[in-house]
């Protein structure tokens, strides 16, 4: 399985998180779930949305442009082959 942390994209092997990451200790963190149906994401722009509308409610700044998220997203859905399932996406403070 490939992974998208902290901007690269890694094998499930070789993720790693910071034992002094506030989402690990703290919960201190906004998640989506997307659903992946032939290929393709269902209502990824009211997820997305909703995403930066929830980073914003708690303080948590996020750098990546929107259009930018959702090519990583394209992207990893290509590189894991997935035809159905999900992607988890989680945006933590450091």
């Amino acid at each position: 399985m490939i992974l998208y942390l902290n901007g690269q994209f890694v094998t499930e092997r070789n993720a790693k998180i910071s034992v002094f990451d506030r989402g690990l200790l703290f919960g201190d963190g906004v998640y989506e779930v997307i659903a992946v149906v032939r290929g393709s994401t269902l209502d990824e722009t009211a997820h997305l949305r909703r995403l930066r509308r929830s980073l914003g409610m708690i303080g948590l700044e996020f750098d990546l442009a929107i259009h930018d998220l959702s090519d990583m997203i394209d992207n990893l859905i290509a590189r894991n082959h997935l035809d159905e399932g999900i992607v988890y996406v989680q945006v933590t403070r450091r």
